[in-house]
């Protein structure tokens, strides 16, 4: 039982008036030493909180068994949780960093006290994602697992408590909610919808007193919903090859690449090496067609897969190639009066390799016996292939020859007349 300071005082009273009295009677005597057991240890304050990293001092002393204090007892500081608690000698409670509770020990002889210390965390000062956040999703669709933030101190305690704002920067991107409350454990969640780009995406997560944190994610192409003709040439040499290509496009104009296109010639004759090719990394898929030998306009049609799916017609225009060919069409072996023209112009015929007509060619016509002359010598083919001169006057000879050649073509074709007397 610890003696109240009334008890005590009573107490002092009585030996002193033993001693008095003790002293009237007998001669002084030298002071008998006397060994003072501790029976208690007094500590202030019974229990501590401090901050992670914090300290605090800690007042103790050693009582007798009246409960008086006894001058120059030791004190003996221990820590029964060295890994969230230290203590000096002269009772300086000190945060290893982790919070939680330890027990903080006061030993004197053979008693003791102990002293309960509750170590809250520092302020937040940092954030990180907890657990696996952020990941591959489609475009304009919510991630299939939440985002989840923790806050923590500087010796990564968790923090509750804390408002965490979360916005994302990707056009039609969304987050719900938009601000979330960290949880005994520190951490904040929300939801996060991908906006329209396909690619790297980021989501940024910010709170009072933390750097923002940036978290990304992979948005990637949604399901085909548009196809468009790309890099298909106006017109190609007939007979030849040449490569066509599509471009596939999701609802946000995103090229989706993986996709299977169907072709399908509609008008025409040209052929098609594969019947359906795969869009590549940027959406493109292309198929080699071989133009008909004939110049013409060909439709191919280039469809995704499914009933209903997205389609498109590219036209196809194979035209003639350069000159190969030159022949007479018309107005050879013709009479007609000395200096005269003949009746029919002479008319020579360019085409290509394949007997399409060519048009532009350039074709000169020369007088090359009888001495006759020709007139407006240089003429183009115009659509069908055919040129003639504006006239072929015949000479004095009987035998008159008329010659025409156009680049490209190596044989000249010649045409004959005979001149009459008027």
């Amino acid at each position: 039982m610890v003696a109240s300071p009334a008890m005590r005082a009573q107490t002092s009273l009585a030996l002193a008036a033993l001693l008095l009295g003790a002293c009237a009677r007998e001669e002084p005597t030298a002071p008998v030493a006397v060994e003072l057991v501790p029976s208690e240890v007094v500590v202030v304050p019974g229990e501590l909180v401090i901050v992670a990293g914090g300290n605090a001092q800690l007042a103790a002393q050693s009582n007798d068994g009246a409960g008086n204090p006894i001058g120059g007892a030791p004190l003996d500081f221990s820590s029964d949780t060295p890994s969230v608690l230290r203590v000096s000698s002269t009772g300086l409670v000190a945060s290893v960093g982790p919070a939680g509770q330890g027990i903080i020990k006061v030993a004197s002889g053979g008693t003791r006290a102990r002293v309960t210390v509750t170590v809250k965390p520092a302020p937040a000062s940092r954030m990180e994602v907890a657990g696996t956040s952020g990941a591959d999703g489609v475009v304009g669709e919510p991630l299939a697992a939440a985002i989840r933030v923790k806050v923590t101190d500087q010796f990564r305690n968790p923090v509750a408590g804390i408002v965490v704002q979360f916005e994302t920067e990707a056009l039609g991107g969304a987050v719900a909610p938009p601000q979330a409350t960290t949880d005994a454990s520190g951490v904040a969640r929300t939801a996060w919808t991908l906006g329209e780009p396909a690619g790297a995406q980021t989501l940024k997560a910010s709170a009072a007193g933390v750097p923002a944190l940036e978290i990304g994610a992979m948005a990637v192409p949604g399901k085909p919903a548009g196809i468009e003709a790309v890099g298909t040439p106006a017109a190609v040499v007939a007979g030849t090859p040449v490569r066509l290509g599509v471009l596939v496009r999701d609802r946000f104009r995103n090229p989706v690449p993986g996709v299977s296109v169907a072709w399908t010639v509609t008008q025409g004759e040209p052929r098609l090496a594969l019947p359906a090719t795969e869009t590549n990394a940027a959406g493109v898929a292309e198929v080699e067609a071989i133009t008909a030998g004939r110049a013409e306009t060909a439709t191919i049609v280039a469809a995704l897969p499914g009933a209903g799916q997205p389609s498109v017609g590219l036209t196809l225009e194979s035209v003639a190639g350069p000159p190969a060919r030159l022949g007479i069409a018309d107005g050879d072996a013709q009479d007609a009066p000395l200096d005269s023209a003949v009746a029919l112009r002479p008319t020579v015929l360019v085409t290509d390799v394949n007997g399409n007509p060519v048009a532009g060619a350039l074709v000169t016509f020369a007088v090359t016996a009888g001495g006759g002359r020709v007139e407006e010598a240089v003429q183009a083919t115009g659509s069908d292939g055919r040129a003639a001169p504006a006239a072929w006057i015949l000479g004095a000879a009987a035998e008159n020859q008329l010659q025409a050649s156009t680049p490209g073509v190596n044989e000249a074709v010649t045409f004959t007349a005979r001149s009459r007397a008027p």
